[in-house]
């Protein structure tokens, strides 16, 4: 493995990247898996410690938290935890950044990813409108999951987003200069990318070659909407492991999903549901200026999504089953749409 390259007079970081969820964090994390040997020249060490052949530290922000712990190996976790420390060690008397990511931190104690990943640290987060997040978070769910509530189930049963709180637990910890706190929304990031946008907040030279690597943002996780997804949520419900495996299923959907198809767009919601879960988060938001967050970033946060977010009504996505069912066809070069389909249709 090539040695980081040291930067004289650079400060040497551990740079702890927490997600949020659905803020491009895979196709970041993918650039940094990619990129890793160029970063360790520009001075920052994305380390394999910790994921592996993964492009993220899934397994370190697992060993932070007791609840998923469990889903680990004991002593290949502890032995992970102890070479990490002191890789952090080393890389500080070198001059080098050490940086990790993961959102799966997120769901982490701070106080317990101190404990097991160390202090101080720089955290870095990105904050996504919560009504758009819930639609994002939402899709992904029925994409890749087997859930088959509605979008208004799914937000009063699963979704919690109070960023004031979280922040003020991640920030009495690790103290609230160390949180470096961006807002996921494309006029507020460098370039409109959310990778040109991180790679401004490494310890890194702008002139750097680094910076010339960044690609346009890609869309890793692609999801359905429209009658794709209300197809794949009825589905859910009535069970299709007899047509397809969900494994396979999810990897067709993906397929599709980045080819763009025609009603691959808008949630089934009811009226002014977006609206009402701004409007929850609207205050908190507000108190993250002056602490966390600039007042034109406080604005974009609390504005309407970055990307539009279509209210769709049931209707009509029934009649464009046919059209999912061909465009599954097609993308999956078999009738497992025409199949699956059926399986909907059959009493």
């Amino acid at each position: 493995m090539t040695a980081p390259s040291s930067r004289p007079g650079g400060q040497a970081e551990l740079l702890l990247h927490i997600g949020r969820h659905k803020t491009g964090t895979s196709s970041l994390q993918r650039f940094l898996h990619e990129q890793a040997p160029a970063l360790r020249r520009a001075g920052v060490d994305y380390p394999v410690i910790g994921r592996g052949r993964k492009i993220a530290h899934h397994d370190l922000a697992l060993a932070c938290n007791p609840q998923r712990r469990g889903e680990l190996d004991p002593e290949q976790s502890a032995a992970q935890l102890r070479e990490l420390a002191a890789l952090i060690e080393a890389n500080r008397s070198a001059g080098v950044t050490t940086l990790l990511s993961s959102e799966a931190f997120q769901n982490a104690k701070p106080k317990a990813v101190a404990r097991q990943i160390g202090h101080p640290a720089r955290i870095l987060v990105y904050l996504r409108n919560q009504a758009e997040y819930v639609v994002s978070s939402y899709a992904q769910a029925v994409q890749n999951q087997l859930i088959s509530v509605s979008l208004e189930e799914y937000e009063a049963r699963h979704f919690k987003v109070d960023y004031a709180a979280f922040l003020g637990a991640w920030s009495r910890v690790f103290g609230e200069q160390s949180l470096t706190t961006r807002v996921y929304a494309r006029p507020r990031l460098a370039g409109g990318d959310v990778i040109a946008d991180f790679l401004q907040l490494l310890p890194v030279d702008r002139g750097d070659p680094l910076h010339a690597l960044a690609p346009e943002a890609q869309r890793v996780n692609a999801s359905i909407g429209g009658a794709f997804l209300e197809f794949k949520r009825r589905l859910n419900a009535v069970g299709f492991q007899s047509v397809i495996a969900p494994p396979e299923l999810y990897r067709l959907l993906l397929a599709v999903a980045q080819t763009g198809p025609e009603g691959n767009a808008g949630v089934i919601c009811s009226s002014g549901f977006l609206e009402r879960v701004g409007r929850k988060y609207q205050r908190s938001n507000a108190s993250l200026v002056g602490r966390f967050l600039n007042a034109d970033d406080g604005a974009a946060l609390n504005a309407a999504p970055d990307r539009i977010v279509r209210a769709v009504s049931a209707a009509g996505l029934v009649d464009d089953f046919a059209h999912v069912a061909e465009v599954l066809d097609r993308v999956g070069e078999s009738d497992v749409g025409t199949r699956l389909l059926a399986l909907l249709e059959s009493p």
